[in-house]
């Protein structure tokens, strides 16, 4: 078993973890519905300030997803780089629609809980073709950048890599969560889900970064208070969350130094009337102290069994890596007869765990740390009998804990939502909260959410590419999973995700995302 952890159960983040645990009690006693003429605006725009329109982005070069590969350099950032970047991380995938029936929503290309998006992008440009030096918003709905601050912004760069050592690239993305968006349906556990966002945002420009052949990097490790106030989101429902640098770094900078930019645009009101959670409120604040210990140790769990799994490698190319991010596509019901194999399946987990160069969590040449840990429910995986196995990352090997069926029981943990039990498999999430702690301080929930988000999005990468579905579950009876699996002290589950057979609904039409789509193939 892993050594005993600190003590975190004072901690800020632990009080909001143990109060928004989901109970049989709670899930049956609840009389609360949707305020549904309260529902938030899912796009955020800023009235006023200038509009840039991107070009059409053009289809990157032949690349199967499961190939994909860091780089340390590429070519020099255009405009057009940008609008790739853009398109295949963080823009509309498609608009569905209700035939007859007047309904119709976006599906964006970076997977959010409940299709509420709260997770914006903002750019910091600096030498960029054919883009002015600046701050911008990036306007998803009309797929357009809003120019926030035009004129010099290498003191950004200089600043950002002084105080959290972020290369100075050209192109710096900025994401924020906004709280409420979340909060309107899944109230005070929302900024559980927003950190998943993050997460899935992360991994989504990372992988489109590799895609066009981009370098990349990312730090969680930051003053919330002092970023907010450097992009002019300072009093604002914007929330700083992650910080990623895309392009070749420069060199040389000038000296950091504070300069007092004005900002144009005013954001628009999401909602007619805006609820405050105090358990969010309280945690957020919590959650901004920003500490790293280095020496702080990365603990294992260990496990009592000898029945071990080598997990080879896929031994076909997956999907293009562009097809796969724009098709991407949360399931919403699985049909239980879809299965996959052995060598997919290791496929999938490793490209899932893979990290990205960072802060937070190990990628396979070291750096960061590594604080979530998979468990599988398997139930049609082809040469691997149906059973609970943990993932061993570092091996590329399952270990089998229980033999059997485990359909419903994977579904009873997921709130009793069938698709748990309906799918090739499920996986529990576990994070290392004291670990996280010893770490990061407060800071270390975000740090836990964040990597899980990121491996969700690379298990719907995987499952995509390989002609399977996925979908991210955040709702699960929490002590019951961390009983059922016995965890040891200071381990517990944060995110539920399953893999399958998607059933479609021919109810529901796709229509393309953009104008320019409709005019080009």
């Amino acid at each position: 078993m892993a050594t005993s952890p600190i003590d975190y159960r004072d901690s800020g983040f632990y009080r909001y973890h143990q109060h928004t645990k989901h109970t049989p009690a709670k899930l049956y006693g609840s009389r609360w519905t949707l305020d549904w003429d309260n529902q938030p605006n899912p796009f955020r725009r800023y009235h006023g300030a200038p509009q840039v329109p991107l070009p059409v982005p053009n289809v990157p070069p032949r690349c199967s997803y499961f190939d994909l590969r860091d780089t340390d350099s590429g070519p020099d950032l255009s405009l057009q780089h940008v609008s790739q970047l853009l398109y295949y991380s963080m823009a509309i995938a498609t608009w569905k629609e209700v035939a007859g029936r007047g309904l119709r929503w976006a599906l964006r290309v970076n997977p959010s809980s409940g299709n509420l998006h709260p997770t914006e992008a903002h750019l910091i440009a600096s030498g960029i073709d054919g883009l002015e030096d600046g701050c911008y918003h990036f306007g998803v709905d009309e797929f357009l950048l809003e120019a926030r601050h035009r004129g010099p912004v290498d003191d950004l760069a200089a600043t950002l890599a002084a105080e959290c050592n972020l290369p100075a690239a050209p192109l710096t993305i900025l994401l924020t969560s906004i709280f409420w968006r979340e909060a309107w349906k899944y109230r005070d556990r929302a900024l559980r889900y927003c950190h998943h966002d993050l997460g899935h945002a992360l991994a989504a420009i990372a992988e489109a970064a590799r895609g066009l052949g981009l370098p990349v990097a990312y730090r969680h490790l930051f003053d919330d208070g002092r970023i907010a106030a450097t992009m002019g989101l300072a009093g604002g429902d914007e929330a700083p969350g992650l910080l990623i640098a895309v392009g070749n770094p420069r060199s040389s900078l000038p000296e950091a130094s504070a300069v007092d930019r004005r900002f144009e645009g005013r954001p628009n009101a999401l909602s007619p009337q805006i609820i405050r959670y105090d358990s969010i409120e309280m945690v957020y604040a919590a959650l901004r102290q920003c500490v790293h210990n280095r020496e702080a140790e990365v603990r294992h769990i260990d496990h009592d069994t000898e029945a071990r799994v080598e997990l080879p490698s896929y031994s076909e190319a997956g999907k293009e890596w562009w097809h796969v991010v724009r098709t991407r596509r949360s399931g919403v019901d699985f049909d239980g007869q879809t299965g996959t194999d052995l060598a997919t399946l290791g496929s999938i987990l490793r490209r899932a765990t893979h990290g990205f160069a960072g802060d937070l969590f190990n990628t396979p040449d070291g750096g960061g740390r590594s604080l979530v840990h998979l468990y599988l429910y398997v139930h049609l995986v082809d040469g691997l009998e149906p059973g609970l196995y943990a993932y061993d990352r570092a091996g590329a090997r399952l270990l089998r804990l229980q033999s059997g069926d485990l359909r419903r029981r994977a579904a009873e943990l997921s709130l009793q939502q069938a698709i748990a039990g309906y799918s090739a498999f499920a996986v529990s999430m576990v994070a290392d909260l004291a670990g996280a702690y010893a770490a990061y301080g407060e800071r270390g929930y975000r740090a836990v959410h964040i990597e899980a988000g990121a491996i969700g999005q690379g298990l719907y990468l995987g499952a995509e590419s390989a002609k399977l579905n996925a979908t991210g579950i955040g709702a699960f009876f929490d002590d019951q999973v961390n009983e059922y699996l016995n965890l040891p002290d200071g381990f517990e589950v944060i995110y539920h995700f399953t893999v399958g057979g998607a059933v479609d609904d021919p109810r529901l039409t796709d229509r393309p995302a953009y104008a320019f789509e409709a005019q080009t193939s």
